[in-house]
Order: C-alpha cells, then sequence, then structure tokens
C-alpha cells in the first residue's frame, strides 16, 4: 500500500499532492491518547485507524461482497433489517 501511495503522488499534478498531503492523515494511532489528540484534527476522522467510531449502540453493518469489483455496507437502524 505505501508504494502505490508513494508511486501515486509521484505521478500526480503537484496541487493535488499538496491537497492531498494537508486534508488527510494515514498513520495509525497507538495509545488512547493518541485517538484523543487526533479528534481535534480534522486529516484524521477519515482514517478509522486513528480515530474512535462514533457511539452508535443500536447501528449494524452489514457487508455484503457478491459482485467482484463491488464491496458495500449497510447501515441500518432499530429492527428492520433480520438476518434470518
Amino acid at each position: 500500500m505505501a508504494k502505490a501511495f508513494d508511486y501515486l503522488m509521484e505521478k500526480s499534478e503537484p496541487w493535488y499532492v499538496e491537497q492531498v498531503r494537508h486534508s488527510y492523515s494515514h498513520g495509525v494511532a497507538h495509545t488512547q491518547k493518541e485517538v484523543k489528540q487526533n479528534e481535534n484534527d480534522p486529516r484524521t476522522w477519515m482514517n478509522p485507524l486513528e480515530v474512535a467510531l462514533p457511539h452508535a449502540p443500536d447501528i449494524r453493518f452489514i457487508a455484503s461482497t457478491e459482485w467482484e469489483a463491488h464491496r458495500a455496507v449497510i447501515f441500518l437502524q432499530g429492527e428492520r433489517y433480520s438476518t434470518e
């Protein structure tokens, strides 16, 4: 993955490289202190390896890999969906 990202940054236009580097984080938080600090850094919000997921005890995640080139995740609320 790192090599692919480096390749993309090498081949992309400078404006795009600058946008990616200043808008997204690609790290990993190893301690709860780091996770807490990342709550204040918008670059980390899209990376679940750096921030805590929101507290949502009623949410269900259902993954589907039926299509070769597509993966889908469905977010459901309440008891509308049954896996039976």
